[in-house]
């Protein structure tokens, strides 16, 4: 009995899995792999700013950059991220990430200059979606270590990027 509902189910995942096959008519379906990216990314550990992915195989590096002003303050930003792809698909890649964010923010009032440097550091998976040919959305959830290693939790990081 245990056989028999063993191999219906084999018979059934069957029908769901997708047969690849190398025809000529598949040579031109699947998109060129693009190497480089542009874009925008929005992390604890990965940074936030103007973004830049290089991607020429399996394995990764992207770079954020940001700066915010205003009055007597300022916060910078550097990012850089390392990328392990797992799974590539036509419309999906499935990806570790291990994440370094270095933070500066410096503010001078009539009390004085008060400046501050904090790292942060991260690990997790990610998923980019690709919405358009060339245009892919990035979701990255994992855990984060803050403030210089002071403080750790689960971290959330987003992007957009156009890929050329």
């Amino acid at each position: 009995m245990k056989i028999s509902i063993l191999i219906i189910i084999i018979l059934l995942s069957s029908l769901f899995m997708p047969v690849f096959g190398q025809t000529s008519s598949d040579a031109g379906r699947y998109p060129i792999k693009y190497k480089y990216a542009i874009g925008a990314g929005a992390g604890f550990t990965t940074g936030y700013g103007l973004s830049f992915k290089f991607t020429p195989n399996k394995f990764g590096i992207q770079t954020t950059f940001g700066s915010i002003t205003y009055y007597e303050s300022s916060k910078w930003n550097l990012g850089l991220t390392f990328l392990w792809s797992l799974l590539d698909s036509e419309y999906a890649i499935l990806y570790l990430y291990q994440g370094n964010n270095y933070r500066y923010y410096y503010k001078s009032d009539y009390r004085g200059v008060i400046s501050n440097k904090e790292i942060n550091f991260g690990v997790g998976m990610g998923v980019e979606a690709i919405v358009l040919k060339r245009i892919g959305l990035n979701v990255m959830y994992g855990y984060g270590f803050y403030d210089n290693f002071d403080r750790s939790f689960l971290t959330g990081e987003l992007g957009i990027y156009y890929k050329f």
